[in-house]
């Protein structure tokens, strides 16, 4: 079971702000930085912003990235200094129904750090710990968007020379991972893994994907072509290491920029998926 884890004037005013005032919905439950909430399928499309409601003030401020059958998922774009909580009030803001399809769903951030961490899979120097944790992870089946029932946090830290991924892999029993190959670039789709695709030019045409499972092997290849073509020959010179715990298994990895092709920019945007694929 695979669990893998954008007419007249006045009468368009009268009508739109009848709308934003009738449109609420209620926090069923939140997953890192995503908010799922009922009440608003139909009322809230994609890119909507929502308001949570804490009482008498003003909470976090939502975007919707997502809608299913029953529920809209949002995502965090402002805290405002206030937790989100199962059972909050959500109202709509405004709906942006022109925003782009190809606009990002969701945002994680790198974190520079002066000092490289040692690659042993420990995630235990203490560079990891300024690194913002990437949670959240949903599933792809049997629960298309649902959050995952094993968590999975990920960290994304970088030098001058290389950037680097922390992820923990939460088991209840790390001795239940299912992992049977050891050798680089090895078939290892069929073991637990994680995944990460870099479109280093933001482009939606060409990527990088790496996995590695619990036992530390190592596999690669390039996209092109949005992903229809892979070139498998492909060998990235890079450093994985993994440990395992009684209740998790940790990755540590670290991919030197020169492997990779990307434009120069003090503040470069990459596209970017992580996944981990639970047999």
């Amino acid at each position: 079971m695979q669990k893998i884890q954008t007419i007249a004037i006045c009468l368009s005013i009268l009508l739109t702000t009848t709308n934003l005032l009738a449109s609420e919905g209620t926090v069923q439950q939140v997953s890192g930085d995503l908010v799922y909430v009922t009440g608003m399928n139909g009322l809230a499309p994609l890119w909507s912003n929502l308001t949570v409601q804490n009482g008498q003030d003003t909470g976090a401020k939502l975007e919707v990235i997502k809608e299913l059958p029953e529920l809209v998922i949002a995502r965090v774009v402002e805290a405002n200094g206030t937790a989100v909580n199962t059972g909050d009030a959500v109202v709509l803001s405004s709906t942006q129904s022109d925003a782009s399809a190809r606009k990002a769903r969701r945002i994680v951030y790198a974190t520079r750090v002066d000092k490289n961490p040692n690659v042993d899979g420990a995630l235990d120097d203490p560079v990891w710990s300024r690194a913002t944790p990437i949670r959240g992870f949903v599933q792809r089946d049997p629960n298309y968007w649902m959050p995952s029932p094993e968590q999975t946090i990920a960290r994304i830290i970088y030098t001058d020379k290389s950037i680097y991924f922390g992820f923990e892999c939460l088991v209840p029993d790390s001795s239940q991972f299912i992992a049977n190959n050891m050798r680089r670039d090895s078939e290892i789709s069929g073991d637990d893994n994680v995944q990460i695709l870099l479109d280093t030019y933001n482009d939606r045409q060409n990527g990088f994907f790496f996995f590695v499972n619990p036992l530390g092997a190592q596999s690669d290849l390039m996209l092109s072509n949005e992903g229809r073509t892979y070139n498998r020959d492909w060998d990235c010179n890079w450093v994985a290491r993994t440990k395992h715990y009684p209740d998790r298994w940790t990755a540590e990895i670290e991919i030197p920029f020169s492997q990779l092709r990307f434009k120069q920019a003090a503040d470069a945007t990459w596209g970017i998926n992580l996944a981990r694929y639970i047999p």
